[in-house]
């Protein structure tokens, strides 16, 4: 799955990584590969960022055979236009392409896919204040809008199910394929307002108030990584906060805890608390999160470690879990620049990592 990640994004200044096959076992480190398209060479500067990637099933050219194409997408606004918009990007293009128009500015949004994968379902943010509605973006215009020639045929998006309050820089998930799970970010009512409350929705259901977080966060990593596997072999999974902003004082704090949401396969939300996780091995907030298609290891990278005095990181940590039991490993690689708030994005197949640049 990708996590919705924000910030300002500069188109082509991408790192990629490939994940080897025994990554999850601690036996390997992150390869560095080349860039994911000749975009490394432009610099369109694409501010309060969003992305994923999505998936369309493709017919081929001998009859009955489909095929799952990955998409990726990022919104937000390019340099020297007063809109947002969304674009995709990939190997082999010289241009990112807007598929998508998103009509405005959202700064702090959170995103997830949805749909078996054939939504981007964008939520939140802050607009000229903190903002409750959402936004859904479609594979099937995207590629359609791809695949036409003029402006004129790009759609505007559509709007979504609103969130249960205004909020931004929080964490959405899904959980047992279609459940969505909404935790953390700020109301921006105080300067420094934290939110700890939790929600669960449902298809085609309305919003529900879960168990709260120890304490309110924002600009966490997020995520959801499987844990254990039951007798009948269906997974137990931990929706993680890690790090982030907190309050103390009326003033931003960030910090190294980590909470995890205990989501067992048997098990109603209405009976899953947080929990303490393990700690990061530092302060830090804002870095770019993404789980592997698996769910066996979330990525968290860059970020803020502090604000007084302020320092950046290149780390990369990843999070990993076994019988209910969960580690911190920062990797051997490390980013080549500093980067807070990027776009962390797994491309599958065979799961390659693109960190889109943060400010």
């Amino acid at each position: 799955m990708t996590t919705g990640s924000h910030g300002d994004l500069v188109i082509g200044d991408t790192e990629t990584f490939v994940i080897p096959p025994l990554y999850a076992t601690n036996q390997e480190s992150l390869a560095v590969c080349q860039p994911l398209s000749s975009l490394d060479k432009l610099m369109y500067s694409l501010r309060a960022a969003t992305g994923g990637v999505l998936t369309a099933k493709l017919e081929q050219q001998f009859k009955g055979s489909v095929s799952n194409e990955h998409f990726p997408v990022a919104c937000g606004i390019l340099a020297n236009e007063k809109e947002a918009n969304c674009f995709h990007f990939g190997p082999g293009m010289s241009l990112p392409a807007k598929i998508a128009v998103m009509r405005e500015k959202r700064e702090g949004a959170a995103s997830t896919i949805v749909m078996n994968g054939t939504a981007l379902w964008i939520t939140g943010g802050m607009i000229e204040g903190v903002t409750d509605t959402t936004l859904l973006l479609s594979v099937s215009s995207a590629l359609l809008s791809f695949n036409q020639s003029g402006d004129s045929d790009i759609p505007t998006l559509k709007n979504g199910t609103k969130l249960p309050m205004a909020m931004a820089y929080h964490c959405l998930v899904m959980v047992h394929g279609d459940v969505a799970i909404l935790y953390g970010g700020t109301d921006m009512q105080e300067e420094t307002a934290a939110i700890s409350s939790t929600w669960s929705m449902e298809p085609h259901g309305n919003w529900i108030a879960r168990a709260p977080m120890a304490y309110g966060r924002y600009q966490q990593g997020c995520g959801v990584i499987v844990t254990d596997v039951t007798m009948s072999g269906n997974p137990n999974r931990f929706v993680v906060a890690a790090g982030g902003f907190h309050n103390q004082f009326g003033e931003p704090l960030s910090t190294k805890s980590v909470q995890l949401f205990r989501v067992n396969y048997d098990q109603s939300l209405a009976d899953a608390l947080w929990e303490a996780g393990p700690t990061l091995p530092h302060t830090l907030a804002g870095g770019g999160s993404a789980t592997t298609s698996d769910q066996s290891v979330l990525f968290l990278a860059g970020g803020l470690v502090s604000l007084d005095p302020y320092l950046e990181s290149r780390a990369i940590y990843s999070l990993r879990c076994a019988l209910g039991t969960c580690w911190w490993r920062k990797d051997d690689t490390e980013l080549m620049v500093q980067r807070v708030s990027p776009i962390a994005l797994v491309i599958p197949p065979g799961d390659k990592t693109a960190l889109l640049s943060g400010k």
